[in-house]
């Protein structure tokens, strides 16, 4: 997971990596991280949340505490990728596969402290259901290594005590990050995917394909050609590390376009605009309600400013993209290259308003320059990222490639 590019060159403010030894259970130090909360949360759903992460680090042994313990001002709290090790092994935390049944347990404790019933199942299934069948499709391919032993969890900072703390769960088709920030919490960024879409009758993204029909079924000809916003489906998402990376490339995209693009929700009537909160509740409803409370509150009152946004036919089954995007949430999900049975989907909450707590990564949000300007900068305009999201990654690794050549 840990990655080495152009961002880790940044003047980062450093912590201690070594985790003391006072009490049964060692914690690091990072005392020394910028932008703390001011005060240790109180709320009783993020102090349940504390106790299960503590749970869990102490069920592990020095030498694992270690490894899975981090700072969030370390590039670690950005290095999660959609890709499996094969391709992209993962170098931070602890996997599933080293942990004991008990430590695993416990780290699922944690996951289901921050989700709710219907997210827990999700990341459960996508675990434990759809990645072995994922593993049984490409058993032939050498490059391809697939299991649920292979994702990992990493803890930031000192749960209870640190006022600001996270964790991490990465691994193919799934990566949530879970940062609590005084009394705000978010679970984003959050990807998830799956390849198969279903197995049995477990269907992980049944409820996000269904309620984007629905909405899309309710346009009439005029709202559907205005959302409508491309003819050729995009290969994948837009604000997601969906390749050739292991770090968090989506969190530099220019989500400003989006303003302009689709239809707004205040073109919505009643019955419409409820359709679109229940879709958006597939999404943001993954997270347990107290949590979800406020970001639903800042949701509703930019409801009217909201945009969706559709590519493809609108019958049910039909490979599609669609996005949901405001200034306090983006949401994106594709049939990853047109394939039907192979979804992709995110949901952020961009770093566009004044108040940045609780949005990706909070104020610990760092951005790569590179990044930032093949995406933003007008004279690269004309570049094909936005009929072609990884285009830009390929381009940034051409980039960076020539940068190391000259440099030797």
């Amino acid at each position: 997971m840990r990655a080495l590019s152009l961002f880790a060159l940044l003047p980062l403010l450093s912590c201690n990596d070594k985790a003391d030894d006072s009490g049964s259970v060692s914690y690091i130090d990072c005392s020394q991280t910028a932008g703390m909360a001011d005060a240790v949360s109180t709320d009783a759903t993020l102090v349940a949340a504390a106790d299960a992460v503590n749970a869990f680090l102490a069920s592990l042994d020095e030498t694992q505490r270690t490894e899975v313990l981090y700072c969030l001002d370390d590039v670690e709290l950005y290095s999660w990728t959609n890709i499996d090790i094969g391709d992209m092994p993962r170098t931070g935390g602890l996997s599933f596969g080293d942990l004991s049944e008990d430590q695993l347990a416990a780290a699922y404790a944690v996951f289901d402290a921050f989700l709710s019933t219907q997210g827990y199942e999700d990341v459960d299934n996508i675990i434990n259901v759809i990645e072995p069948a994922t593993a049984e499709r490409y058993a032939d391919n050498p490059n391809r290594v697939h299991g649920p032993q292979y994702y990992t969890i990493v803890v930031f900072g000192s749960p209870g005590t640190d006022p600001s703390w996270g964790v991490q769960l990465d691994g193919h088709h799934l990566a949530v990050n879970f940062l609590v920030h005084g009394d705000e919490v978010t679970i984003t960024p959050a990807f998830s995917g799956a390849d198969p879409k279903t197995v049995g009758s477990v269907s992980p993204f049944a409820d996000e394909e269904a309620a984007a029909y629905a909405l899309a079924q309710s346009l009439d000809a005029g709202q559907l050609a205005t959302a409508t916003i491309g003819t050729d489906l995009p290969e994948d998402l837009y604000t997601s590390n969906v390749g050739f990376s292991d770090t968090d490339d989506g969190r530099d995209f220019d989500v400003s376009a989006f303003e302009q693009e689709g239809l707004a929700a205040s073109a919505l009537d009643a019955s419409q605009k409820d359709l679109l909160r229940a879709l958006i509740d597939t999404y943001v409803g993954d997270m347990d309600d107290a949590l979800a409370a406020a970001w639903n509150t800042r949701i509703e009152a930019n409801l009217d400013v909201t945009r969706f946004s559709w590519v493809g036919d609108t019958a049910d089954q039909s490979p599609v993209y669609y996005r949901v995007s405001s200034p306090v949430l983006v949401i994106e999900y594709a049939h990853s290259h047109g394939e039907i049975d192979h979804p992709h989907a995110m949901l952020r909450d961009p770093n566009t308003g004044t108040d940045t707590t609780t949005s990706d990564y909070g104020v610990f949000a760092h951005t790569d320059p590179l990044r930032a300007h093949l995406q933003n900068h007008p004279h690269h305009a004309a570049d094909p990222q936005r009929a072609n999201p990884m285009e830009t990654l390929l381009v940034m690794a051409t980039v960076r490639a020539s940068a190391a050549a000259s440099s030797l």
